[in-house]
């Protein structure tokens, strides 16, 4: 019988690695190269399993630090507790104190369109 997840301390993948390794996967088959945004999406997925580890879902602790670590240029770093409090609890649309790949994925889509308005009014200025 295999340990349970929750028994193992949470394993990190780096997002390198996750990416060589889809790289090797895709660079099997005899089809085109990736695209920039299937390159992107992936990305996406090593970022979350990166900070997820193998439970599957980001706690409070753990989107804190993708935030601070992977998302500098974009958001200021997340210092005052209840702003992540707020975030958290607006991402959490079930309840279940944990952000799963779908709500995390509407934190990427809501920052993708909140930079991309940004830059077209400083291109507008």
């Amino acid at each position: 019988m295999e340990p349970s997840c929750r028994a193992q301390a949470a394993p990190r993948v780096s997002v390198q690695r996750f990416c060589r390794l889809l790289d090797m996967a895709s660079s099997l088959h005899q089809g085109p190269a990736l695209t920039a945004l299937e390159r992107a999406l992936l990305s996406t997925m090593a970022v979350f399993h990166t900070y997820s580890g193998c439970r599957g879902s980001l706690r409070k602790v753990d989107l804190k630090t993708l935030i601070n670590r992977e998302l500098p240029q974009f958001v200021q770093e997340i210092r005052d507790p209840e702003i992540l409090e707020r975030l958290f609890r607006d991402l959490d649309t079930n309840g279940d104190l944990q952000i799963d790949f779908q709500e995390y994925a509407t934190l990427v889509a809501m920052l993708t369109a909140a930079c991309h308005t940004f830059f077209i009014q400083k291109k507008a200025e």
